[in-house]
C-alpha cells in the first residue's frame, strides 16, 4: 500500500508458524531445513559459517567480526535515512552523502589500506564482503538516479575491492538473473 498506510505485519511477525520456531523472527531470515534464523547479522554469520566463508585463522575470524559489525552501522545509517518521509529524506539525503556516508566509506578505506588485502578478511571473500559490496552498490545506485559523481571517486581502494568482488565468477549468474533486479528497498522506502 502506498501513502503512508503500510500493512507492517509482513515484516513484523508475518509467518507466525516461524515465530513459533524463533521468537526473534523478523525480516530478514533464513529457513534452513528445521533451523530458523532471524536476525542480519545472524544469517550473515550462519550462512558464512555454512559456507566457510568467516576465515580460517583467528584474525580472519576477528577481521570478519569487526567488519560485519562496521558495515551495519552503514547499514543502520542508510536505513535511517530512506525509510521515513519522502520530504525528509530530500532534505537530509544531500547532507548524508556530503558527510554521513563517507565516514564510512574512509573507515572501510582505511581498513583496505592497514590489511592490505582484496577482501575484508583476507585474500578470500567472507561473509561481510557480499554486506559491504551491496551496500556500495545501492549507494552507488542512489548517487547514479541523482546524477551525482561516484561516492567511490575518492577510495580507490575501495573501489578496487567493489569491482574485484563484482567480477567474481560465482556471482555472475546472480548479476545476470532477476534477483538483482529487484528494488533495492521495500515499498514503504522513499529510495526504492
Amino acid at each position: 500500500v502506498h501513502g503512508g498506510n503500510w500493512d507492517l505485519s509482513c515484516w513484523f511477525g508475518g509467518e507466525p508458524a516461524l515465530a513459533e520456531k524463533n521468537a526473534f523472527m523478523n525480516l530478514p531470515y533464513i529457513v534452513d531445513g528445521e533451523t530458523v534464523v532471524s536476525q542480519s547479522n545472524a544469517c550473515f554469520y550462519y550462512l558464512g559459517r555454512k559456507f566457510n566463508l568467516v576465515g580460517t585463522t583467528p584474525t580472519e575470524m576477528l577481521n570478519v567480526d569487526q567488519c560485519l559489525c562496521q558495515v551495519m552501522d552503514m547499514r543502520n545509517a542508510f536505513v535511517g535515512l530512506v525509510y521515513g518521509p519522502a520530504d525528509v529524506f530530500e532534505a537530509k539525503v544531500g547532507a548524508y552523502l556530503e558527510s554521513g556516508v563517507t565516514a564510512h566509506l574512509a573507515k572501510f578505506e582505511g581498513w583496505f589500506k592497514q590489511q592490505g588485502t582484496n577482501f575484508c578478511a583476507g585474500n578470500n571473500p567472507t561473509a561481510p564482503d557480499f554486506h559491504i559490496w551491496e551496500m556500495l552498490d545501492q549507494h552507488l545506485e542512489l548517487t547514479k538516479r541523482r546524477q551525482l559523481p561516484s561516492i567511490l571517486e575518492p577510495y580507490p581502494l575501495l573501489k578496487a575491492f567493489y569491482d574485484r568482488f563484482a567480477a567474481l565468477p560465482q556471482l555472475q549468474k546472480y548479476f545476470a538473473g532477476p534477483l538483482h533486479k529487484l528494488p533495492i528497498n521495500n515499498t514503504m522506502a522513499a529510495f526504492l
